[in-house]
């Protein structure tokens, strides 16, 4: 006799987070860790296309904005970076062009161990130091928060502020590009590609609960910090 697993039904949660065939599709492939969790929602809601003032005729497309919503246990498997980045072939592989061992890595916006994907569009070049602070001071305290059986809502922002820091906020691509030309003219010894990389990355996170009607926003999260402050915002390589 033929035992069959029946499927377990999406949990009362809003359409456009989840639906049956997506839930299945999850089941199938072994990504249902609690079934009264919707699945993980991924999404990069903002592009910016950056050209180096020092490779004419180049342009790289990064993502500007990461958000996770809901970031749950269940979801695909994240991964480790694929190398498959223009950005990272062309400028900043440390075990083709020269650099220091890890003097650069391909940062993930959303980590691997929460369902982040090893794609470029998950990706931005970040100093070993950045992606170290990252996983220390954000990172682990979300992963921590997943595995409780926490659903949070989480958001990455990549800030690109050489160019125009007081106005990056209202004129972010504006301020991305003047960021590449002011890279360019003001960093000593820099290596082509270099100006693409951001000065620094923020993060905010908080508890999230759907009452059946909505989701309704619960406490912040609190991240690790220098002594214990609260801060989400770090300076990348450029000023370190």
């Amino acid at each position: 006799m033929a035992f069959f697993q029946a499927l377990p039904q999406v949990p009362a949660m809003p359409p456009s987070q989840t639906d049956q065939n997506a839930w299945n599709v999850a089941f199938h492939n072994g990504w249902i860790v609690d079934k009264n969790q919707p699945l993980t929602q991924l999404s990069f809601p903002d592009k910016v296309v950056m050209s180096p003032p020092c490779d004419k005729g180049k342009s790289y497309t990064f993502s500007r904005r990461m958000l996770a919503f809901p970031l749950t246990k269940n979801g695909p498997p994240g991964s480790v970076p694929d190398g498959k980045a223009d950005w990272w072939v062309n400028y900043f592989n440390v075990n083709t062009l020269g650099y220091a061992k890890r003097a650069w890595v391909q940062g993930h916006l959303l980590n691997h161990n929460v369902h982040g994907p090893g794609v470029a569009e998950n990706l931005v070049p970040m100093t070993d130091a950045l992606n170290r602070i990252m996983e220390k001071w954000a990172e682990s305290v979300i992963k921590a928060e997943v595995d409780k059986g926490k659903i949070l809502f989480y958001e990455v922002t990549v800030h690109w502020l050489a160019g125009s820091p007081s106005s990056a906020s209202h004129d972010w691509i504006g301020g991305a590009q003047r960021h590449a030309n002011d890279m360019c003219k003001n960093l000593d010894g820099h290596k082509t590609g270099e100006c693409l990389a951001p000065t620094s990355v923020s993060w905010s996170a908080f508890e999230i609960a759907w009452d059946g009607k909505q989701w309704v926003k619960g406490l912040p999260l609190v991240f690790r910090g220098l002594q214990g402050i609260e801060n989400f915002s770090y300076a990348n390589s450029f000023n370190q």
